[in-house]
């Protein structure tokens, strides 16, 4: 079973190493408290642009503004309906963008509610957000959150931050306080304009986006065990030189289950696996909600690692541990549906600095082959899908306990749907992976009995067949000069192995 160990807050040479926002020795059933006691001033594309530092101006005729002042006097207005708090919100907006956001899905949202929803919003849940933003963003957010940036060589970085704070920097994304001109070209919008601003295609997906994360807003404000524990962002990358010779690697298969009904996130204390865009969380606050975006928005404290993570490079994935479930659903895409609040009993453990809750999330993002579907098996793109998953799959001491069984790896269609993948060869790659991480797997079909039937054959014949990790490596990129162009993998391994 995974767990992050407790880092001593570090900085070397500037750089991010390990940042835990909170104090030491936290009574169980109290909030953790911020780390530092007074608010650090960091301005600098080194770390997170806070709305409220004094550095964040505006001009207006040659006259300077603090924008957090502009912010706050926007919140402080009457605030009686819909209107009114779009009227708010572009006001925050507004003190740093000129970009147009027309609020469609946002309307449609409290159009769809029933007046007694909509007075008791407007009556206690918006005024409860606002008070809180006023009252506790820089006393609650007093660390400078250095920014996890690209790395090329073996480097690793994390950010602890307290679920309070958490709920924190999101009542800032509702309102659209960050100061996007500012964010750096590796890093993607934070703010919720985009979930706002749905066309004809994404409209109504986007008002099931909204239902979650003002549930999420509810829920956190209801109950105070929602602010109690710690989640931590880990970014880890391995250097090129450091990744296995995949011809070299002599291992025995490893135990495979397959499911066709249950998805990723329904078996507890795995490592579960983001099917990640590589700017994470890719389009949970605008277009898309595929795997990524119900993971992200049914979890909204996932969302917070697009304020601090750079876009992932090709030896690089996203580790969060300690997220809770807060909305259940139904569908996908399209026909995705809010269907209310989601009972997390996810067991937690103790730490120096609080508690975390046992979950524990990868993401690493695939490589789009939608424009040549055959080139995915050419040898350095199998190469490279299995070097991400090495970094996403193999143990490393400040995330997993040494001397300890590792965690049951939960995955599925990896790169496959609009990526193009093909679901025979990134099924194989990650077991193969697995397997030399000496790692079970579990993968999730979707809802396709089919595969789940071939997958399960394939993996048996492959034990059956005594075949290692290395012969496997082989056999998958020796597929891109089959004579026969229309067999599938699986049938054109079973060939090569009669």
């Amino acid at each position: 079973m995974i767990h992050f160990s407790d880092q001593e807050r570090v900085s070397i040479q500037g750089k991010c190493n390990h940042i835990i926002a909170v104090t030491e020795s936290t009574s169980e059933n109290e909030i953790p408290e911020p780390y530092p006691n007074f608010p650090e001033k960091e301005w600098d594309f080194e770390h997170v642009y806070f709305p409220f530092n004094e550095k964040n101006v505006k001009f207006t005729n040659g006259v300077q503004t603090k924008k957090w002042n502009i912010i706050i006097d926007a919140l402080r207005s009457e605030i009686n309906n819909s209107k009114d708090l779009k009227s708010c919100i572009l006001k925050c907006h507004e003190t740093h963008s000129n970009n147009p956001t027309y609020f469609t899905s946002f309307d449609r949202y409290f159009e769809n509610n029933p007046e007694d929803k909509n007075k008791r919003l407007f009556e206690k849940i918006i005024p409860l957000m606002i008070k809180n933003l006023i009252e506790l963003t820089e006393c609650t957010l007093t660390s400078s959150i250095p920014l996890l940036k690209q790395q090329t060589g073996n480097f690793d970085a994390s950010i602890t931050l307290s679920q309070f704070q958490i709920f924190i920097i999101l009542i800032n994304s509702f309102f659209c306080t960050f100061p996007e001109h500012l964010f750096s070209k590796q890093l993607t919008n934070i703010n919720f304009t985009p979930v706002y601003s749905g066309n004809r295609f994404n409209e109504s997906s986007n008002v099931e986006k909204i239902k979650c994360l003002m549930n999420y807003f509810r829920r956190v404000m209801m109950y105070d065990k929602h602010k109690l524990n710690l989640v931590t962002y880990f970014r880890r990358s391995i250097n090129k030189k450091n990744m296995p010779m995949w011809n070299l690697s002599d291992h025995t298969l490893t135990n495979l289950e397959v499911y066709s009904t249950k998805k990723i996130e329904d078996h507890d204390y795995t490592l579960q696996v983001d099917f990640a865009n590589s700017f994470v969380g890719g389009g949970v606050i605008g277009a898309g909600l595929v795997q990524e975006e119900i993971q992200f928005i049914t979890h909204p404290e996932l969302i917070v690692s697009r304020l601090f993570t750079e876009k992932l490079m090709e030896n690089e994935v996203l580790f969060v541990t300690g997220f809770e479930k807060f909305n259940n659903y139904t569908g996908y895409s399209s026909t995705f549906k809010f269907t209310g609040d989601a009972e997390d009993n996810i067991q937690t453990i103790n730490t120096k600095f609080g508690k975390r809750k046992l979950s524990y999330m990868v993401a690493m993002d695939a490589k789009s082959f939608k424009k040549n579907k055959e080139d995915q098996y050419l040898k350095h793109n199998i190469i490279r899908d299995l070097n991400k998953c090495f970094v996403a799959f193999s143990a490393y001491p400040t995330i997993e306990k040494e001397n300890e069984k590792l965690s049951t790896i939960s995955t599925g269609n990896w790169g496959c749907g609009i990526y193009g993948g093909d679901q025979e060869l990134k099924s194989l790659i990650q077991l193969l992976v697995a397997s030399h991480c000496n790692r079970n797997l579990i993968f999730s079909t979707f809802n396709d009995e089919n595969f789940k039937k071939s997958l399960i054959d394939m993996h048996n014949y492959l034990k059956k067949k005594s075949i290692k990790t290395k012969q496997l490596f082989m056999l998958l990129i020796s597929y891109k000069n089959r004579q026969n162009r229309k067999s599938s993998l699986f049938t054109f391994i079973k060939d090569c192995l009669k």
